[in-house]
């Protein structure tokens, strides 16, 4: 980004006073402000908490190359807590500034956008990974397959199905402190009352709790089994659930009533034939 002639002025004097700015979000959850400097900074309205971190070196070039950068830092802050004991699910997003302490207004260089990678933990230490937008430019687009089972992804554009057609709605009854088993009295009884087999219904579906999305793996009556705990879910809170889908065609024609939107090869055995052995 252009930067004006008073911060290459201050870029280039002996008596500079550089820091950096992190910001950090995942797109309508959450936003994290930290700064590597000793005083809190306000930039765009928004207050950057000093924090001690380590940042590693990065370069930019102009071909279509990942930019990757490491941050370590020496506590463990909000939002990293959240993965001391699951995986990254949802894209935290950062965006690293340069500024100089001393100038008014603040005036910022971005310097690094992109998204964590990885969190791992060393204590009280906490390592990440990141890896710069242009990254994604070189992502692999996934082609149709043929396979037996269906290509759409549930409720998309393409699979046709309306979600909010085959959604139920309840209080939370009960809930694991790991967050990833919660029960719901509401669901079960709304959906005996519309006489669902209650045995899986929500299998490969998923739950629902703000901006927050996680995969039931296993359903059965009352209890849904996530494959992620989902951050902030308590008793007594308000959760939405959806009807899963294995991708085979008996259960898009059964299940789904939805075989005209079916894209699969049912007829393709799931065995090779060339390696399986006759009995």
């Amino acid at each position: 980004m252009t930067v004006s002639q008073d911060f290459i002025d201050a870029e280039q004097t002996a008596e500079r006073r550089p820091a950096e700015l992190y910001h950090l979000w995942q797109t309508g959850v959450m936003n994290k402000y930290f700064t590597s400097g000793d005083a809190p900074v306000v930039y765009d309205g928004n207050t950057y908490i000093p924090t001690t971190v380590e940042r590693g070196s990065f370069k930019h070039t102009v071909t279509v190359e990942e930019t990757k950068v490491s941050l370590n830092f020496a506590d463990v802050p909000d939002p990293f807590d959240d993965y001391i004991d699951q995986t990254i699910v949802d894209t935290i997003w950062i965006k690293i500034m340069k500024i100089h302490r001393g100038m008014s207004p603040v005036e910022v260089n971005t310097t690094f956008v992109g998204r964590i990678k990885s969190i791992t933990f060393e204590g009280k230490y906490i390592k990440t990974s990141c890896s710069g937008i242009k990254g994604l430019y070189k992502k692999v687009i996934p082609k149709y397959r043929y396979q037996p089972t269906c290509n759409h992804l549930l409720y998309s554009t393409e699979c046709g199905l309306v979600k909010t057609n085959f959604d139920y709605q309840g209080v939370v009854s009960a809930l694991t402190t790991d967050g990833l088993y919660f029960e719901s009295n509401d669901i079960f009884a709304l959906m005996v009352g519309d006489g669902i087999d209650t045995e899986n219904w929500c299998q490969w579906g998923y739950a629902e709790f703000g901006n927050y999305r996680r995969v039931i793996a296993i359903h059965s009556d009352k209890s849904f089994y996530l494959r992620y705990k989902i951050p902030g879910l308590a008793v007594s809170d308000t959760i939405t659930v959806y009807a899963g889908c294995d991708g085979l065609p008996i259960t898009c024609r059964d299940k789904f009533s939805n075989m005209n939107n079916f894209l699969g090869f049912k007829d393709i055995p799931f065995d090779n034939p060339v390696t399986t052995a006759v009995a």
